[in-house]
């Protein structure tokens, strides 16, 4: 899975957006490699929850990846799992976005076996810009 916020430096909105996404990135990574650690020494199927990418996007610097995803209004988070795009929040407020990642990406039914899984860090760390 990956999120990834489009905004702009310029924008009031993004302004009180990018600082608590970056944080619930930081928190939702602990988490997860927490909640997996917990399942390991369980040993239970040896199931873990994936770990999700967060990415920010400035589209003030960074034009191309925002116009090929038409995105006309800040912030946007755009929410991706293997490669199909799932959900797209415009005008984003934090509490829907952490409401989705938590009800889409914390029950049991997106455990995933192991052995399967293609491991992420959280990418999300003040983040300014991602290069073209």
């Amino acid at each position: 899975p990956t999120l990834i916020v489009h905004y702009a430096k310029w924008c009031g909105h993004c302004k009180h957006f990018v600082k608590p996404f970056n944080k619930f990135a930081e928190e939702t990574g602990k988490r997860i490699d927490e909640e997996n650690q917990k399942l390991l020494e369980k040993g239970s199927n040896q199931e873990l929850y994936p770990q999700i990418l967060f990415v920010a996007i400035d589209c003030a610097t960074v034009k191309g990846p925002c116009s090929e995803a038409k995105i006309s209004s800040y912030p946007t988070v755009l929410s991706y799992n293997m490669g199909e795009k799932q959900q797209k929040f415009k005008g984003a407020s934090i509490k829907k976005v952490t409401e989705f990642v938590k009800s889409k990406y914390f029950s049991p039914e997106n455990l995933r076996p192991a052995g399967g899984m293609v491991s992420m860090d959280v990418a999300a760390k003040n983040v300014s810009a991602v290069p073209q």
